[in-house]
């Protein structure tokens, strides 16, 4: 427990490795109490600073619903700014929502086609 006092005072000092390390150890719940808002609050100021795996793990929480509601707009928005610093698999998660959503229309329309052909 001395460990995560003194992660909280190097986060509290804007330090976004101590942030990051904060988020995984409430949000992984092993050395305390699970509690996915206080880890959402340190991947967030982490990921505000610019902390690549910060930004990561907090795209991957939105469009996983983990604690939160899904919310794919935010996990986007994270999974860009990990993608842009060079985070291969962000880059190929936010690529695959695009491809996802930009397929939902035609899919749409298709399983919309096949129900008004059928027979009453």
């Amino acid at each position: 427990m001395e460990g995560v006092r003194l992660l909280q005072i190097a986060a509290i000092h804007g330090v976004p490795d101590a942030q990051l390390k904060l988020g995984n150890i409430f949000f992984l719940g092993e050395v305390v109490d699970r509690n996915v808002e206080d880890a959402i609050l340190y991947y967030q100021e982490a990921a505000e600073s610019g902390n690549q795996d910060a930004q990561m793990a907090l795209g991957t929480i939105y469009l996983n619903g983990h604690g939160v509601d899904k919310n794919i707009e935010k996990s986007i928005e994270w999974l860009n700014q990990a993608a842009e610093q060079g985070d291969v698999i962000a880059l190929g998660t936010s690529d695959r929502i695009a491809n996802q959503r930009a397929a939902l229309p035609h899919l749409s329309l298709q399983i919309a086609g096949r129900t008004s052909q059928r027979p009453l």
